[in-house]
């Protein structure tokens, strides 16, 4: 009897372990099409060259919107997208990015790549380094020294130019930073608002009132903190948010009517797809706009294979957290027992060694199309993060981009 079950366990336990890798002989069973596809439709990104050396097809650059998406908390994704504000502009004139931030952080940004004062940036990295989110991160802060650096060298007419989509995301923060413009501005006509902001911050409907009556005087950039600020109070949902301001920016500031628009956000963001069961990405709902590039998006969504990954220490039970707040750990989505997504392999196996490497997944005759691959993941932590892309027609994302190999991002040196 006792030899009858040791046996029983150790099949199971051997299946177990066995069991994962079924994904990956599935795989590989069916790979030939998608590895020969891949093989000709294949970029890789040069990351020690500044602007990427990106050759990507010519089609590419006729869009108006080129929006990336990356898993946060990898190194690489900094870099790439470094190299790519720096070979848009370089190819067809980029200036406008749409952050993932608030409209008073993208201001705060836009202030110190004009003067090179880090102290005007640094409150939104301690903010964000506090609330352990990713954004505070080192090699964040190190690419818009970068970015100031190499804009130095441009006519101000040329250089880049943030605009903060997101919903307000530090309210004292933001207020902070708007008395501090307005006193700047020396619009006398704005002195009631100066005193409301000087006054108990606590009496929101006083600030709501002032912030109306202090719009129509308002500059441009003002205004546009104002608004945001104004629906910050309304505690106005994200995406009612992002659309809110878009509509200013296309409609009054006439941003991207001529010129292209490019924005970094987080992967979700960047799918063209319904995900978990109906969660509308931001691509998404851009496509099916009225906005005037609604048609001219290109999108590129980051995967990621034998990386480390940068991750809040909240997200770990409370024995197991280490004294820090955040910790690094091995991630990518090319491990059978943690995270496995069906075709990674495919991108793999193309990609040789290459630590960043673009692949058009949209090419008419894609394998790709109807979501064939790269939409399906297994393992333990897609259970816990799950992240499904539903069925759909056509394709989650235009540009699949495979980054292997990437360190963890490290949090924000605030004393540095």
């Amino acid at each position: 009897m006792l030899t009858w079950l040791r046996n029983i366990l150790l099949i199971a336990l051997l299946a177990m372990i066995a069991a994962p890798w079924w994904v990956v002989v599935k795989e590989a069973s069916s790979a030939a099409p998608f590895r020969d596809y891949l093989a000709t439709n294949a970029h890789v990104i040069d990351l020690d060259n500044p602007d990427g050396s990106f050759a990507l097809p010519e089609d590419f650059y006729d869009n108006r919107l080129f929006l990336m998406g990356e898993i946060h908390g990898m190194q690489t994704a900094q870099a790439v997208d470094m190299a790519m504000m720096r070979h848009l502009h370089e190819r067809i004139g980029l200036r406008h990015v749409l952050a993932e931030m608030d409209a008073t952080q993208a201001d705060r940004v836009n202030a110190y790549l004009a003067s090179g004062d880090e102290s005007v940036i640094r409150p939104i990295f301690e903010t964000w380094l506090a609330r352990d989110a990713q954004w505070g991160n080192q090699q964040h802060f190190d690419k818009l020294r970068d970015l100031r650096a190499w804009m130095a060298n441009l006519p101000p007419e040329d250089r880049l130019i943030y605009f903060g989509l997101d919903r307000i995301q530090d309210m004292d923060n933001a207020l902070d930073w708007f008395a501090y413009r307005l006193e700047q501005s020396g619009v006398s006509a704005n002195e009631a608002l100066s005193a409301a902001l000087a006054a108990d911050r606590s009496d929101t409907q006083s600030l709501r009132l002032a912030f109306t009556n202090a719009l129509p005087a308002l500059d441009a950039e003002l205004a546009y903190m104002a608004q945001n600020i104004l629906a910050g109070f309304e505690e106005a949902g994200r995406y009612e948010s992002v659309f809110a301001n878009l509509e200013i920016l296309v409609h009054e500031r006439r941003i991207g009517d001529d010129e292209p628009l490019y924005g970094f956000w987080g992967l979700f963001h960047s799918l063209s797809v319904t995900v978990n069961n109906g969660a509308r990405p931001l691509a998404l709902r851009l496509r099916e706009s009225d906005l005037p590039f609604a048609d001219e998006i290109v999108t590129l969504s980051m995967f990621y294979a034998a990386s480390e990954q940068n991750l809040p220490s909240r997200m770990l039970p409370e024995f197991a957290r280490p004294d820090a707040p955040f910790f690094n750990a091995p991630s990518g989505q090319d491990n059978p027992y943690l995270m496995y997504l069906q075709g990674i392999g495919d991108l793999k196996a193309a990609a040789g060694n290459a630590d960043a490497t673009a692949f058009r997944i949209n090419q008419p005759g894609s394998p790709y199309a109807d979501g064939a691959r790269l939409i399906e993941q297994s393992g333990l932590m897609s259970l816990i993060f799950r992240f499904q892309i539903d069925p759909f027609e056509g394709y989650a994302t235009d540009y699949a981009i495979l980054i292997q190999n990437s360190p963890a991002l490290t949090a924000f040196n605030a004393g540095e």
